[in-house]
């Protein structure tokens, strides 16, 4: 019995070595997979599928070599027909259990699966609001923007924002940036020509999200808004060479009553001087709306059609203070030092702006009909801010003005016409109803102020990258080291990759091809024309 056991148990051995199925042989996939095709299917469902499909993809495909990799991504084009075109519709972004955010995507009837179609995410204006706005999306046809992209074949998505969801808060710029990745699973969207633009509140979260996470958009169009806004509401610093190797088309109007061209253009001067490539045009008539923008549409047509985003510059700059936003394109962050000393290329950029304003700090009840009632206008909210004259002089939801110092007031014009009369520093007074009674309440504007346009709060860190050939030439300010990913369109990984940083070698070694990162970065970004075949770290 035990003799037969014994001839069972060298059976498998024997086995074996015939068939030279040895057990290290057999753990070499790597080898096999060089003589594979890259399988369509796993591919498209890397690229189309939800997150939990494409990582499996991505476990499958770690088995192919970068450069096959790297071909089946750029080429696939194998997306579903879309089973709305040619009309907005809805979808919903479910962010947490007690956040659902809208958001309205138009197909144009002329897109082509088959065919890279740029997409533009425009942002709205009046942002802070307690919810997210009532949208009919048939009347979105009616908005400029989903008229012109219609016409040209474009995809345009229009999301919603309100307070917890803004356009400069961590929750709304992460929202961008899913819509932005979803649209790259459902539709075959041009890499190349993501572009990011807004009115008003819209315009200022354009500003704010090119200053602070703008690896996903190569081409921005800020109109009638404040590059500071989003710093100074969202109390988050922002670096104006950050927006290097990206194009900005920036307007406002000379007689815009919130953002006027004159107190803006110190401070495009100010962009410029940061060697961004901006283009800033001034309409000195215009107000703060739509109606002076007819004369963009066409430019805006043109400039997104002869724009091509560079996918690998060979020069990249980024400052932070938050490592939450610590990337653009291939320059990674992962640490500062606040205490260190601040080099010569990394410069202060900020202007001192003069608050001299006026503003009262109340909304206006929009829907509250005062020429039925005829007299007043009704608050619909009092800004809870000491620095405003409201709430010193104790408005409140509901009253209903009827007064302004000397001047009777029936509409918003008649607040808008005394305003006009004060300076900062005036005493000032309200006459009100509340609850049937006529209440007068006495105050005055704050004076004169100055304050840094782009907020400051702890020194920042930067680096500056240079890339000639295989060298890598850094300059680094307060930071404890950086990332650099590799594009293999750019770098030849069969030369050693030399890297130095503020004079000194750091490194120097031929760079080995990694599937894996290749497929992680992949997913992290949803991009087909920017692929990285592997990552240098840089302690310091």
């Amino acid at each position: 019995m035990n003799h037969f056991r014994r001839i069972l148990l060298i059976i498998p051995l024997i086995l074996l070595f015939l068939t030279g199925c040895a057990p290290k042989q057999a753990t070499d996939i790597s080898v096999i997979a060089e003589d594979l095709a890259v399988p369509n299917g796993l591919i498209k469902q890397l690229v189309t599928g939800d997150d939990a499909a494409s990582t499996q993809a991505a476990d499958e495909l770690v088995k192919y070599p970068v450069e096959r990799l790297i071909q089946s991504i750029e080429n696939f084009n194998d997306y579903p027909s879309p089973s709305v075109v040619g009309e907005p519709f809805e979808q919903v972004h479910h962010i947490s259990d007690s956040l659902n955010a809208p958001y309205y995507t138009l197909i144009p009837e002329s897109y082509k699966p088959s065919e890279m179609t740029p997409l533009m995410i425009w942002l709205h204006g009046g942002v802070s609001r307690p919810e997210f706005s009532e949208t009919d999306p048939a009347e979105l046809m009616e908005h400029p923007i989903f008229q012109v992209c219609n016409e040209q074949g474009w995809i345009v998505v229009f999301p919603l924002a309100k307070n917890g969801c803004l356009w400069w808060d961590d929750t709304g710029i992460g929202h961008i940036g899913w819509i932005v990745r979803q649209m790259k699973r459902q539709f075959n969207i041009d890499d190349n020509k993501v572009v990011l633009g807004g009115f008003s509140d819209g315009a200022s979260g354009s500003f704010h999200i090119a200053m602070l996470n703008p690896t996903d958009f190569g081409l921005f169009f800020p109109w009638s808004g404040n590059i500071a806004v989003g710093s100074l509401v969202g109390q988050e610093p922002v670096y104006l060479p950050n927006m290097r190797g990206r194009k900005l088309f920036a307007t406002n109007g000379g007689a815009d009553r919130l953002y006027p061209a004159k107190r803006m253009e110190p401070l495009m001067s100010m962009v410029k001087e940061a060697d961004v490539d901006l283009t800033f045009t001034a309409y000195d008539t215009a107000g703060h709306n739509y109606g002076y923008l007819v004369d963009e549409w066409g430019p805006f047509v043109d400039r997104v059609k002869s724009f091509q985003r560079n996918s690998s510059p060979d020069k990249q700059y980024w400052e932070l203070t938050n490592i939450t936003y610590n990337r653009v394109d291939w320059l990674e962050i992962s640490g500062l030092d606040t205490t260190g000393q601040r080099q010569q290329f990394h410069k202060e950029y900020n202007y001192m702006m003069t608050s001299d304003n006026i503003t009262i700090g109340f909304g206006i009840d929009q829907e509250w009909d005062q020429f039925d009632k005829g007299v007043g206008v009704r608050v619909r909210s009092v800004t809870d801010s000491d620095d405003y004259p409201a709430k010193q002089m104790g408005l409140m939801a509901g009253d209903v003005i009827i007064k302004m110092d000397e001047f009777e007031v029936k509409g918003v014009d008649d607040i808008v016409l005394a305003k006009s009369k004060k300076q900062r520093g005036d005493a000032m007074t309200l006459q009100v109803i509340r609850n049937e009674v006529e209440i007068l309440l006495e105050g005055s504007l704050p004076p004169i102020s100055q304050y840094d346009a782009l907020l400051r709060t702890t020194p920042s860190g930067a680096v500056e990258v240079t890339r000639t050939g295989n060298s890598y030439d850094a300059k680094a300010s307060r930071v404890t080291g950086f990332s650099m990913y590799i594009d293999p369109k750019t770098v030849n990984l069969d030369e050693p990759v030399t890297v130095t940083v503020n004079g000194v070698q750091r490194f120097s070694n031929v760079v080995k091809p990694d599937s894996r990162l290749l497929l992680e970065q992949f997913l992290r970004d949803r991009d087909r024309t920017r692929l990285y075949a592997a990552r240098i770290d840089v302690e310091l």
